[in-house]
């Protein structure tokens, strides 16, 4: 094999490799907003909004999402909240605040009913979102707390949050081309209408 070849696989295997360890990193429809306060007790406060925005374009509808960990620590460490379930000081309708350990470390939301199907949280829409809050002792530095969830009841996906100021409550717009495909097909529906009606 020549030289030219053999650089040629290796930069291609190195793009692979690069590619699929970002996505394990960041492929989630999910995007996770926090607003981190002092509350000058040794305390912080941390208000969540989880919002499903679908920015990888992997979210299908039915899909079901379980088991968000918050702050979630591999198992090379341990948690960085530690007050486990206490953490939570509100969480969504059907939710449950609990704790995880092992592979992955943190309080974590299961969800159990409510706004869910079989056990799991089930999005109806690109939009659809759910606000908690919790207090811990360890302060977070932006950008550096991560947060994980199952989809369907096995892979498990890890991202970073994102520290804001305030949560941009403004409608998701819709993709670029989604207005001309509906146009289209509602035209075509039209026509058919029209030419089963000149038939009949």
């Amino acid at each position: 094999m020549s030289l030219t070849k053999t650089l040629i696989k290796a930069a291609g295997g190195a793009l692979v490799a690069l590619a699929f360890a970002t996505g394990m990193a960041s492929a989630t429809p999910w995007r996770l907003d926090y607003i981190q306060t002092d509350l000058g007790t040794g305390s912080h406060q941390y208000d969540f909004l989880l919002t499903l925005d679908n920015n990888d374009n992997s979210w299908t509808l039915g899909q079901g999402f379980d088991w968000f960990i918050i702050g979630d620590v591999s198992s090379s460490g341990p948690a960085t909240f530690t007050e486990g379930p206490g953490f939570f000081t509100s969480i969504p309708t059907g939710a449950l605040a609990t704790s995880s350990g092992g592979g992955s470390n943190g309080p974590t939301l299961g969800f159990v009913d409510g706004s869910v199907s079989g056990l799991q949280l089930v999005p109806d829409a690109v939009g659809f979102s759910v606000a908690f809050s919790g207090v811990s002792s360890y302060a977070y530095t932006s950008g550096t707390l991560r947060f994980s969830h199952l989809v369907g009841n096995t892979s498990t996906i890890r991202a970073f949050a994102n520290q804001v100021a305030s949560f941009d409550t403004s409608p998701i717009p819709l993709p670029a081309g989604l207005p001309l495909l509906l146009g289209a097909l509602g035209a075509a529906g039209f026509v058919a209408r029209r030419k089963g009606r000149a038939q009949a």
